[in-house]
């Protein structure tokens, strides 16, 4: 399976049950390539962050393969949405002055996404990558990560990113690495509908019903009264596109 194909049916879950992104990430985004005048969200998805985004710049337009996410993404507001791909945006040269990617880089083919990036970036841009990477230091999120990991043949999400980031770094050896601690809180349905917004359970796990239940043991063990946090290291790399 492509991974273009990956989310495809998991639209209305992704969007309604995903963490955003902490406030100080987008500060620093910004504090890249101050004032700019487009921002291009790469591999935008349902438009989160794209919408995170919008009132930082004149223009935001998001940017992913999957009609689907897009379809929900623009349900959801007004922004600029368009069919396209990391390695080929469709956009024209020089166009934009900060591109970020939000939880997707490490689903891009890295040499073709660099090429892309120095073709539309002005020459002050930036490009910041960023991901929002699960804790395991409350009893939940242990044992969330922990259900996960057995559950799902696919389960690898944090060491996607890692190594995502040691491979931008390899391209780009001045990048500047940051990490923000995130928190959201959610109730039990959320909680399912993140688990099942992910690619990795719906591709990975064999026996759906099962796993839920299993998460339910794990919610009625360690948080039977109500919401649990979504701990997170909201991690981010930034470099400069031209050098």
């Amino acid at each position: 399976m492509r991974s273009t194909e990956r989310f495809t049916g998991l639209a209305t879950l992704y969007g309604q049950a995903r963490p955003t992104y902490p406030a100080e990430l987008v500060h620093w985004c910004l504090e890249q390539a101050p004032s700019p005048q487009l921002i291009v969200d790469l591999g935008c998805g349902t438009g989160i962050s794209t919408r995170l985004f919008a009132t930082t710049s004149q223009l935001v337009i998001g940017i992913d393969p999957n009609p689907d996410m897009l379809a929900t993404a623009r349900a959801e507001g007004a922004q600029d949405y368009r069919v396209g791909t990391s390695e080929d945006t469709g956009l024209p040269d020089a166009c934009a002055d900060l591109i970020i990617a939000a939880q997707a880089f490490h689903w891009f083919d890295l040499d073709r996404t660099f090429a892309e990036v120095e073709r539309i970036g002005t020459p002050r841009s930036a490009c910041v990558a960023f991901w929002n990477v699960r804790l395991e230091d409350t009893p939940f999120m242990h044992g969330y990560e922990t259900l996960l990991r057995t559950w799902s043949t696919q389960y690898e999400v944090n060491e996607r990113a890692g190594r995502t980031i040691i491979a931008i770094r390899e391209r780009a050896p001045h990048a500047e690495l940051r990490a923000f601690m995130h928190a959201v809180p959610m109730d039990r349905e959320r909680v399912r509908n993140l688990a099942l917004s992910s690619s990795y359970v719906k591709h990975g796990v064999a026996d759906i019903p099962a796993f839920l239940h299993a998460l339910d043991e794990l919610l009625d063990a360690t948080s039977p009264q109500g919401p649990v946090d979504m701990r997170c290291a909201t991690r981010a790399i930034a470099w400069r596109v031209h050098g």
